[in-house]
C-alpha cells in the first residue's frame, strides 16, 4: 500500500483545482466563440435593427475573446509587479555586521561575529513589518581563552568540531510583534528542528548606509545535542542548567 505524503497529496488538490479552472475557462472560451459566430451565420438578412443588434452582439463577445486571450499576459504582469513589489521590501543581511551569543543563566559564555563567521539570507520588510524571512549561518565556537570561566567550547571534546548551524525552514508571522523562524539546529552533528522567537528591532545608520536590525532568540537544552557539563563553574559557582540562551543580533542592507 502506497502512503501518499502531505506535499503530495496538497500537490495533487492544487493541480485538480487548476484543472477544474483551466476546463471552466474553456468552455467560456468556446461559448464566446460560438456567440460570435452565431449571430452572422443564421441572421445575413436582417433588416438594420437586427443588425444593429448583431453587431453589439459580436462586438462584446469579440471584447470578451481579446480578454481571453490577454488573460495570461495579466497574470505575468502581476507576477512582475509583485517580484518587483517583493525585490523593493528585500533586505540581505550583512555578515560583517552580524553576531551571535550564547549565553547561560548567569554568564556569557560565548560571542561568535559574523566577521569571522558566516551569514546568509534576507527579510522581507513593509510598513515597519517583517513579511518574510531566510535565515542560515555557521559558527565555530571559539578557543579557551586564558579565563577560568565556563566557555562553551568546553562542552566539546577534544576530537571534535566545534561548529553550530543553523538553516531556516519558514517564517511564520502572527503579528506586528510576534514572529517564529523554525529552522534546523546543528551541533556535534546534531540537527533538530527548533523554534525561535523572530523580532524586528528598527532601522539605524551606519557609516552612511542605512540597516534593518533583527533579533533571534531561543532558549535550547543543551543535553538534546549532547553538550554535557556536570561541573561547578568556576565563575560565581552556579550549576550549568539545561537551557543555553542563543541569541543572533542581525544586520541587513537595502539591495
Amino acid at each position: 500500500m502506497k502512503i501518499t505524503s502531505t506535499d503530495e497529496k496538497t500537490s495533487s488538490k492544487t493541480n485538480f483545482t487548476q484543472r477544474i479552472i483551466l476546463n471552466r475557462l474553456l468552455k467560456e472560451f468556446t461559448q464566446v466563440l460560438y456567440n460570435i459566430n452565431q449571430p452572422l451565420s443564421y441572421h445575413q438578412n436582417s433588416n438594420k435593427k437586427t443588425n444593429d443588434l448583431i453587431f453589439n452582439t459580436v462586438n462584446k463577445n469579440i471584447r470578451k475573446l481579446i480578454l481571453f486571450l490577454k488573460f495570461p499576459c495579466y497574470i505575468c504582469v502581476a507576477k512582475l509587479l509583485q517580484k518587483t513589489e517583493n525585490m523593493q521590501n528585500e533586505w540581505e543581511i550583512d555578515s560583517n555586521e552580524s553576531d551571535v551569543l550564547i549565553k547561560t543563566r548567569h554568564s556569557l559564555i560565548d560571542y561568535m561575529s559574523g566577521s569571522k563567521n558566516n551569514f546568509k539570507g534576507h527579510v522581507a520588510i513593509q510598513n515597519n513589518e517583517v513579511e518574510d524571512a531566510s535565515i542560515e549561518f555557521s559558527l565555530k565556537v571559539n578557543d579557551k581563552s586564558r579565563s577560568s570561566d565556563l566557555k562553551l567550547i568546553d562542552f566539546f571534546d577534544y576530537d571534535e568540531t566545534p561548529v553550530i548551524q543553523f538553516k531556516s525552514t519558514s517564517f511564520q508571522k502572527i503579528n506586528k510583534n510576534i514572529n517564529f523562524l523554525k529552522g534546523n539546529l546543528t551541533i556535534k552533528n546534531i540537527t533538530k528542528a527548533v523554534e525561535l522567537d523572530a523580532e524586528f528591532i528598527g532601522y539605524n545608520i551606519y557609516n552612511g548606509v542605512q540597516k534593518a536590525s533583527f533579533e533571534i532568540i531561543g532558549n535550547i537544552n543543551r543535553k538534546d545535542f549532547g553538550l554535557n557539563y556536570n561541573a561547578y563553574s568556576n565563575y560565581g559557582g552556579y550549576a550549568v542548567g539545561s537551557d543555553i540562551k542563543l541569541i543572533a543580533n542581525l544586520e541587513f542592507t537595502h539591495h
